[in-house]
């Protein structure tokens, strides 16, 4: 591109040289002849302005042919990180991939059960993903300001929260079937809602997507477990390929959603409807248009090919199921311990989603295409998921959580540096790629962690628990509305909480895994 864009100034120089001196032998040659050849004075003044134009002509070719070839070869370090970072993910989802026993045998009931669930759950993820990355530009392109939209991401935390604690009592026994259809229409309405600009109606729209990502992250499960182990009775090994297969699905859709989002953004730009202001369609609204299609489509395969299951005549109450989590904290600071954790790294991993929009977008920086940088990000997830997998199973999670917090703390303390300075811009992204990273080390780290540490008859109970001093990080760091600075200086503090937190619990239970599995301390656990 630089070698191309220098010959086109070269171009342009020589043919401004050669208009300057035809006008100029023009000039000289008028002056020659007499003043009453009124002919050759008139073929002299036609020749100036042939040149003349034809001067202007060859620069407004020259400007249409550097516009187009900016629209070719305008990338920027935006562009240049998916080159790298999407070969990188593929290849590390392909070596990463679940994989079954060879000796397991497949049956073809199994088969379809794998089939109809993971293509009604990439559908119905795929919804979420779409939206993620443009609800933040989405409110700001309708003019509200950062204090305005902090208070509609609360509104959503908020909902999700409430409806959370009940969605697990609402499921078993509504049906885990009809609460996905749930999900369904609950956020085809949150997705029609973001057409109005209007705060009430987004406000709204809040409400039921907090609601839908509640039953998008507890019934597909419940569904699917039920399925898997009570109509069908596949045995154990099958259904942990099964839960693999779930995130390594959404993984790969989380990566590709962002790509096709950017393209329909970057077709249409945001108009508003004719005769109706408060109505828009276009630009930053196509994700949520995207989401709904992809909706329309998982509806009727759930509806079609899913059988109702609900939850054991056994189960206990919600009321036995929290008290049962309550004795289980009470008894094992360790377990209460964890959960502050928990709401250290991921309060400050939601913080970090609220903020990244508006840290990219300072001024003199390039424009954000909302739906790259999210691929880039999740396929940093990819990366960072399939870096754990190759971690010696031996080795004690806590320890690589320990280092992976720290590495997102140092990643923050990066971002609040270079806040607010543009030439410092793709820093600040690299620094967003490497928290990303950890992020994909935490989820599948925590998650052995806890089935380690938390007992069975509690579990459900207790991480819900987990959920609420969560959702408290999350909501104060919103209200306080406090600068993009101060944010991320707060989000590092929070990482080095956690790390201080997990080299207590190495200290109390080890520096080896297999401490953990001792009698000593599993007895301690459990008691």
């Amino acid at each position: 591109p630089n070698c191309f864009r220098g010959m086109r100034v070269v171009r342009h120089a020589l043919l401004c040289v050669v208009s300057f001196l035809a006008a100029t032998a023009a000039e000289t040659c008028a002056a020659c002849i007499d003043s009453q050849d009124e002919d050759q004075l008139y073929l002299l003044q036609l020749a100036k302005t042939v040149l003349a134009k034809r001067s202007v002509s060859l620069s407004n070719e020259t400007s249409s042919t550097e516009r187009q070839t900016n629209i070719l070869t305008g990338w920027n370090f935006y562009h240049y990180s998916l080159i790298v970072l999407l070969p990188c993910a593929l290849a590390a989802a392909w070596f990463t991939r679940p994989k079954l026993d060879p000796n397991e045998k497949i049956s073809l009931s199994f088969k379809r059960h794998r089939f109809k669930f993971l293509l009604a759950w990439g559908f119905s993820v795929a919804s979420d993903w779409f939206q993620g990355p443009y609800v933040f530009a989405l409110y700001a392109s309708y003019g509200y300001s950062t204090a305005e939209i902090n208070r509609l991401f609360v509104v959503g935390f908020g909902s999700s929260m409430i409806f959370g604690t009940l969605v697990g009592a609402l499921a078993d026994t509504w049906g885990r079937k009809r609460c996905a259809l749930l999900y369904c229409v609950m956020y085809i309405v949150s997705g029609l809602t973001k057409h109005c600009s209007t705060y009430g109606m987004l406000f709204f729209g809040r409400v039921t997507g907090g609601i839908a990502t509640s039953l998008l992250f507890s019934c597909f499960e419940c569904w699917m477990v039920a399925e898997h182990n009570e109509s069908n009775n596949f045995g154990g090994p099958l259904l942990r390929y099964m839960f693999s297969m779930m995130y390594f699905v959404n993984y790969l859709v989380a990566m590709f959603t962002g790509l096709i989002a950017q393209a329909f953004v970057d077709a249409v730009p945001m108009r508003s409807f004719e005769g109706s202001p408060p109505l828009y369609y276009g630009g930053n609204i196509w994700p949520f248009d995207l989401a709904i299609v992809v909706l329309l489509i998982a509806l009727p395969l759930i509806a079609f090919t899913w059988d109702e299951n609900y939850g054991s005549a056994s189960r206990p109450s919600l009321l036995q199921t929290y008290s049962a989590a309550v004795k289980a904290l009470i008894s094992s600071p360790w377990i209460a311990l964890l959960g502050i954790v928990v709401a250290f790294f991921e309060g400050g991993m939601y913080a970090f989603v609220i903020n990244w929009t508006p840290a990219l977008e300072m001024d003199g920086a390039p424009t954000v295409p909302h739906g790259l940088v999210f691929s880039g990000m999740m396929m940093c997830c990819m990366l960072g998921a399939s870096v754990f997998s190759f971690f010696n199973p031996e080795v004690n999670p806590a320890k690589v959580l320990m280092f992976g917090t720290l590495v997102a703390a140092a990643s923050f303390f990066v971002m609040s540096w270079v806040t607010d300075q543009a030439a410092h811009v793709s820093l600040m992204f690299g620094s967003m790629l490497t928290f990303e990273m950890t992020c994909g080390v935490y989820f599948p780290a925590m998650g052995a962690l806890k089935s380690e540490m938390v007992p069975e008859h509690a579990r459900a109970g207790v991480y819900n628990l987990f959920r609420v001093p969560l959702n408290i990080v999350v909501c104060s760091i919103i209200l306080a509305n406090p600068s993009l600075k101060t944010a991320f200086n707060v989000c590092a503090l929070l990482m080095v909480g956690g790390a201080v937190l997990l080299g207590s619990l190495l200290l109390a239970s080890g520096v080896r895994h297999a401490a953990l599995h001792s009698p000593e301390v599993s007895s301690d656990i459990k008691d």
